[in-house]
């Protein structure tokens, strides 16, 4: 007898913390969404800025949300996982746009015949300019990408469009280092392909701003004391001369961002990026 296909329900985890702005546009993008089997968690950093009011109006979207502090996006990350009841999950942050209001449906096609052979099913993240002009794609296929590196790390599917499998977190336990701040993504990702090679389906699935310089230059610092943390740890030995080179340019970049106003170095990129992209 044939197996009928079912679709999977999908969840997603959102972490805000004074965003009120920023989750109304994400809020808009699902609610818009053609595909109902949608799990939308919701964790709240104790926001003061009416974040907890907009969440209050559109509970009807919204499966389980909470409110209170934490120590951070993947501590919030982290409650959040408690309550997945979807097979499939993906991570969106206030301010992330799905790309199109089918994304979940055309994806929900692949996924729901995905496992046990994957835990990772990642598809391509438009990214976009402040004037919403698409600049640049993130994400192919695993052939090609599993060969580069990026930053001083191995190369990885883009998080904003990495779908996990639930047994991710419940069987294998996962849960994001909090004593990383910036480069928690990059530890699950790293954990999920070395678990099992990821699939890439040729589907756009968000719109990332890419808006100027995204990081101060305390933070490219931070960067790297964490991917150095996240190599030693998968035990990842980059090429001698490809490490130190996009290392030297990671300190570079620092260096630019702490020493001029982070407005004037975000005008001028943007400025690069719209020359840059032009005929894309």
């Amino acid at each position: 007898m044939k197996q009928i296909k079912t679709e999977p329900v999908i969840t997603i985890i959102t972490s805000t913390f004074n965003a009120v702005s920023a989750l109304s546009i994400t809020i808009d993008s699902i609610r818009n969404q053609n595909y109902t089997n949608i799990q939308w968690i919701i964790i709240d950093g104790k926001s003061t800025d009416g974040t907890v009011e907009l969440i209050n109006k559109n509970e009807d979207i919204i499966d389980f949300w909470l409110s209170e502090r934490d120590e951070g996006i993947y501590d919030a990350w982290n409650k959040g996982v408690k309550h997945i009841k979807g097979e499939w999950v993906i991570f969106l942050g206030a301010g992330d746009v799905l790309y199109s209001n089918n994304v979940l449906s055309n994806m929900a096609s692949h996924l729901s015949d995905a496992f046990p052979k994957y835990n990772l099913v990642y598809g391509k993240v438009d990214v976009v300019n402040d004037d919403n002009e698409s600049v640049a794609d993130w994400g192919e296929p695993w052939e090609l990408l599993k060969n580069k590196t990026e930053s001083i790390r191995i190369a990885l599917p883009p998080h904003p469009g990495s779908f996990l499998h639930v047994s991710f977190f419940c069987e294998k336990k996962y849960l994001f280092p909090t004593s990383l701040k910036i480069a928690g993504d990059t530890h699950s990702l790293m954990t999920a392909v070395i678990d099992k090679e990821p699939l890439f389906v040729p589907i756009y699935i968000d719109k990332m701003l890419f808006g100027g310089v995204s990081t101060t230059g305390k933070n490219l610092l931070l960067i790297i004391k964490e991917l150095k943390f996240i190599n030693q740890e998968f035990n990842v030995n980059l090429p001698f001369f490809i490490y130190y080179w996009n290392l030297s340019k990671i300190y570079i970049k620092a260096f630019v961002n702490i020493v001029f106003p982070e407005k004037i170095i975000g005008s001028l990129y943007n400025s690069f990026l719209k020359v840059k992209y032009r005929f894309k």
